[in-house]
């Protein structure tokens, strides 16, 4: 995936989240493990209630009770928020 269509990305899911609150800040990835360990160490490091985590893909996602969650690339839009 190009830059370019990360930025795109970015833009669209930032309309998508126009609240006061949630999708503030936004971080878009191209892949990673979890977006949930991602806002988890974020959240560790002070960062805002809303701040919203999405990747194109996930290598080791997990849903509701540690179950595993599979994320293939361009599949859906995998998405974790952090809620104070």
């Amino acid at each position: 995936m190009t830059r370019r269509s990360l930025s795109y990305r970015r833009r669209l899911l930032g309309r998508a989240l126009d609240t006061c609150r949630l999708g503030r800040p936004l971080l878009l990835l191209e892949e990673t493990a979890s977006t949930n360990d991602v806002v988890k160490e974020r959240a560790a490091r002070g960062a805002p209630e809303g701040l919203a985590v999405a990747a194109v893909g996930q290598t080791a996602g997990r849903g509701r009770l540690g179950r595993p969650w599979l994320s293939p690339p361009g599949k859906g839009v995998y998405l974790s928020v952090l809620l104070r």
